[in-house]
């Protein structure tokens, strides 16, 4: 099963809070999840800069930046940062 949320946030987008918005997509496998991943396109310090976090159980979670102004070069060049676990 795949799903999708292309606005999660929506009251917070028409309420002009950009950096509580994010597109959300996950996957499911014989009902278990495998894959996830949470585009957050605009951070609360700059609206033109934002960030995706991916990841699974057996490989752990990676962000990369993400801006509008990048180039297509400058978005597949990206660097993943690896997330460390908490708790």
């Amino acid at each position: 099963m795949v799903w999708i949320d292309p606005l999660d946030g929506t009251n917070d987008f028409v309420k002009g809070n950009l950096p509580a918005v994010t597109v959300l997509i996950g996957l499911s496998v014989n009902d278990r999840s495998r894959v996830g991943i949470v585009h957050n396109p605009y951070s609360v310090e700059d609206s033109q800069k934002g960030m995706t976090i991916f990841g699974s159980a057996e490989h752990g979670a990676y962000r990369v930046p993400h801006s509008r102004e990048m180039t297509k070069e400058e978005l597949l060049a990206r660097e993943k940062a690896y997330m460390e676990p908490f708790g």
